[in-house]
């Protein structure tokens, strides 16, 4: 362990995703996070994958499989650990587990409830979870809930146990405050609005993923709320080249409906019948419904999975940058108040946005507000704004948004107020469970 080390403390991320670049959300905290001595990290997380070790040394795994087989084995079965040097980087996910995440995903209430209702064993409360939590000492929990309850506890125990302070950190709404799906979605968040309150009432502050949730959660739990959003390091503009055809390009998952969305801007292309293609690039499962929608349009190139090292070079290959967010209800009360990671990401390589979906979406707002898209709210207007995203893509205004990445969005900057966060936590003993 290095002298510069020595000052961080022991950091321990409570997440269902991996800390890892092949998601959203591993990919935001690793933007904030990669600064951070390797050794004084540690993860618990959810998910059926296994580290590669690039950006941490420790982890710890418990699955949805080993709860359900401990019902019958026990919960002596239930959690493994991984280590730099020690485990290899297999992945141990078959197909008809990730079927199931990707179910998951869809966030189907009654799916959920009983995910949650699984995990009310708590079979990872064992000598092996106790024996790593012993190993690594942490000082502090950085803690990122998804939209389940069951991590709750998790947290609960880990603060109790070790007697250390937590930091929220919510990047996507779990609570959906104001917003109804069904009773059985209802339900569910009155579980997860009664497993958060304690946990929130004790931390000193939230940190949330973009300006519109900072503002309903600072009034719901009267705490201050911190931006952090998804960061990168500014680049210099890279012109395009002269092309025949225009590429519009889509970078991102296809679930929450978003897929929907896409094909009606396909089928708009081919109605304008302009030399443009739509190349969506995705990691999502494509379903047998969402396969023969892209196949009818002329327009969509569905070209698969993208690796994290070559998202860059797609982005400044295009011409047209799309975003989309559903207009599904049950879709938009996911998204209300997510911050797309997206967004910088995309503001980075310089080029037209175009941005679809509703108009009190958190993302849809932050670019319409901000003048960093083309938008269009409406489906009826598609048309026209298609025509004019095709007519002004390359009047982009490069220095106003270097601008505005570097004070939102600049790696460095968010990277010291994360710091002085968890510093400053760690220091307060009144923050201490």
């Amino acid at each position: 362990m290095n002298n510069e080390s020595v000052k961080y403390p022991k950091l321990l991320i409570l997440c269902h995703n991996i800390y890892e670049n092949t998601n959203n959300i591993g990919k935001t905290l690793i933007s904030l996070l990669d600064f951070w001595p390797k050794e004084k990290l540690c993860e618990v997380y959810l998910r059926n994958e296994v580290p590669s070790f690039e950006h941490c040394y420790d982890y710890y795994r418990i699955l949805d499989k080993e709860i359900l087989k401990s019902y019958i084995k026990g919960k002596r079965i239930v959690g493994r650990s991984f280590k730099k040097d020690i485990n290899t980087s297999i992945n141990d996910c078959n197909d008809r587990e990730m079927n199931l995440y990707n179910l998951g995903n869809k966030r189907i209430p009654l799916v959920s409830l009983c995910r949650d209702l699984l995990w009310k064993k708590k079979s990872w409360k064992n000598s092996s979870f106790d024996k790593w939590l012993d190993e690594q000492k942490p000082e502090v929990i950085l803690f990122v809930p998804n939209d389940y309850s069951l991590i709750y506890p998790i947290a609960k125990y880990i603060i109790k146990k070790c007697n250390i302070p937590l930091i929220p950190y919510y990047m996507d709404d779990a609570f959906y405050y104001g917003t109804f799906v069904s009773p059985i979605d209802y339900i569910r968040r009155i579980s997860i609005r009664k497993k958060a309150k304690p946990l929130l009432q004790n931390a000193s502050k939230i940190i949330t993923i973009g300006p519109k949730m900072a503002e309903v959660y600072c009034k719901k739990f009267g705490k201050d709320c911190i931006n952090l959003m998804n960061s990168v390091q500014i680049k210099e503009y890279l012109p395009k080249g002269n092309k025949k055809v225009i590429v519009m390009s889509y970078v991102g998952n296809l679930h929450s409906n978003r897929w929907k969305s896409i094909v009606e801007i396909g089928k708009t292309l081919d109605y304008l019948n302009r030399e443009v293609i739509l190349q969506v690039y995705s990691p999502s499962f494509v379903s047998e419904k969402m396969n023969k929608a892209f196949s009818n349009i002329k327009s969509i190139h569905f070209m698969g999975k993208v690796m994290p090292d070559e998202v860059e070079k797609v982005l400044i290959n295009s011409d047209i940058l799309l975003f989309v967010e559903s207009f599904i209800r049950k879709s938009k009360a996911s998204t209300k108040y997510s911050l797309s990671t997206k967004i910088p990401e995309y503001l980075n390589a310089y080029r037209c946005i175009f941005a679809y979906g509703p108009s009190d979406i958190s993302s849809i707002e932050y670019l319409k507000n901000n003048n960093l898209a083309i938008t269009c709210t409406s489906k009826t207007n598609l048309v026209s704004a298609l025509e004019k995203v095709l007519e002004f893509r390359n009047k982009i205004d490069v220095e106003e948004i270097q601008a505005f990445v570097r004070e939102n969005h600049c790696i460095e900057k968010n990277r010291r107020i994360i710091e002085q966060i968890i510093f400053e936590e760690v220091k307060n003993e009144n923050s201490i469970y």
